[in-house]
């Protein structure tokens, strides 16, 4: 599984897309001022286990270091992403219900995903990865829905 494609968004750098921007806009200056902000669009992609590569933030340091791979297992289950195949920690508790995931923002030592109801849940990324291998059960959910900017 290592010859997986790059994400869409690492073709054109530097070029922001139509939701990216969008979802930039909802965010505040200062927090985007400081922060590396990367998108991933996870699309609307059928089949079980879709792989998308996702760029591990540089500056997070120690053994965590490289790259990370998303797991949309089901639209509408719970999303799991795993540094290899068989290290895979789930970053959503059952208890909360993500209906169509649609992003994922890697934010400074951040992982937002957002849902298409413009929900947003954090986790920071060095608890993110589980050195133990547990399920992580505890993710701060920030219930700020993004404004939906009319064209």
């Amino acid at each position: 599984m290592s010859n997986l494609e790059e994400p869409a968004w690492s073709e054109s750098p530097g070029m922001p897309t139509a939701v990216e921007t969008k979802i930039r806009m909802s965010l505040s200056e200062a927090l985007m001022e400081s922060l590396d902000v990367k998108l991933l669009s996870l699309g609307s992609g059928g089949g079980l286990l879709t792989p998308i590569l996702v760029d591990w933030v540089k500056s997070s340091g120690g053994r965590h270091g490289g790259r990370l791979s998303a797991y949309l297992q089901d639209p509408g289950s719970s999303l799991s992403i795993a540094k290899h195949p068989k290290n895979q920690v789930n970053l959503l508790d059952e208890s909360i219900k993500i209906q169509d995931v649609r992003e994922i923002l890697i934010i400074g030592s951040n992982v937002a995903v957002f849902d298409a109801g413009g929900q947003i849940f954090i986790q920071r990324t060095k608890e993110f990865i589980d050195s133990g291998n547990r399920i992580i059960r505890s993710l701060s959910r920030i219930t700020t829905l993004i404004e939906s900017k009319k064209k």
